[in-house]
């Protein structure tokens, strides 16, 4: 069984007898199967041998090969229209152990904290400690809310105000739209207007 260096090229030679046919009318081909997919590498044939060169087959196939993994692989050759399979057997994979290392460069500076001993002496006297605390006033400023009057909010001030009729609230939002048109807040203060002086 023929082993494969995961890593490396590698060359093949079969010992081969032709006969009835001249070599340079044949073509050959070496072909991997991994995957259900075909690896196929072109063979050179001479009288007593055929050559085959396989390139690292990390380089063609996608996945990692495992060291011991039997690929099924297979020679065949074409000529005269005739198709010829000379070999058909596995192949084992052979995988170097490799190990990559990178170098990490990480500066890590450590701030040590300051130690304050404390000495007490019999005769010393306590030192009061004053610790002084200074607040720093902000004055807030009252900020605007932006709020955004809708027709429901409208809805509701006049249903508050005792409107509950929807063909009156329309007739009376058609008729403070008229006046001030679409704006809602416009339109609020009109309907605050109606219901604080009488309705008409």
């Amino acid at each position: 069984m023929i082993e494969i260096h995961s890593n490396k090229d590698k060359n093949i030679i079969f010992e081969v007898q032709v006969s009835g046919i001249n070599p340079k009318e044949l073509s050959g081909h070496f072909r991997l199967m991994v995957d259900g997919i075909e690896y196929g590498f072109p063979a050179e044939i001479s009288e007593n041998s055929i050559s085959v060169d396989v390139p690292a087959l990390k380089s063609i196939i996608n996945r990692p090969l495992r060291s011991g993994e039997k690929i099924k692989a297979k020679l065949e050759l074409v000529g005269n229209d005739n198709y010829i399979p000379c070999w058909d057997d596995h192949v084992v994979v052979k995988s170097a152990v490799t190990v990559e290392a990178k170098v990490i460069d990480k500066e890590v500076s450590e701030k040590k904290k300051p130690m304050v001993k404390v000495i007490t002496k019999e005769d010393s006297k306590p030192v009061r400690s004053k610790s002084i605390i200074k607040e720093s006033k902000i004055s807030k400023k009252p900020t605007k809310k932006n709020i955004q009057i809708t027709t429901e909010h409208l809805t509701q001030y006049m249903e508050r105000h005792g409107t509950k009729n929807k063909r009156i609230q329309e007739i009376l939002l058609k008729r403070c739209s008229d006046k001030v048109g679409d704006n809602n807040k416009l339109i609020f203060k009109e309907l605050y207007n109606y219901y604080n002086t009488g309705k008409e």
